[in-house]
């Protein structure tokens, strides 16, 4: 389990999405709250929120080295670690599914 994982992030940290993934949430996130909701539609921005969680999960700098970064390394560590990437995993999952089923039910109606 621990060498498909391993290409996962190393394929996550080659494709250099982290940058870009950051400037179209943010600027969706403003676009929808304080520029005009009918032109940026907040079901891109939930979309590219739930990529973003779940692109977090995966890379190996990411929010976990900022929450888990004081904890000593041990079993508590790595049960927190999983913990983090499973519940980002899925969190971001749905929130993609969501923003990608209500942008397909909308285009359909």
């Amino acid at each position: 389990m621990k060498r498909p994982w391993e290409a996962l992030q190393l394929l996550v940290v080659k494709s250099r999405l982290r940058v870009p993934l950051y400037v179209l949430t943010f600027i969706t996130g403003i676009g929808f709250f304080f520029v005009s909701p009918e032109l940026f539609l907040p079901t891109i921005f939930i979309t590219l929120l739930g990529s973003l969680l779940v692109f977090e999960s995966i890379h190996p700098d990411g929010y976990q080295s900022v929450f888990l970064g004081h904890i000593k390394p041990g079993k508590l560590r790595t049960n927190l670690s999983v913990f983090l990437i499973i519940i980002g995993i899925s969190l971001g999952s749905f929130l993609m599914f969501i923003g990608i089923g209500v942008e397909i039910g909308r285009h359909f109606r």
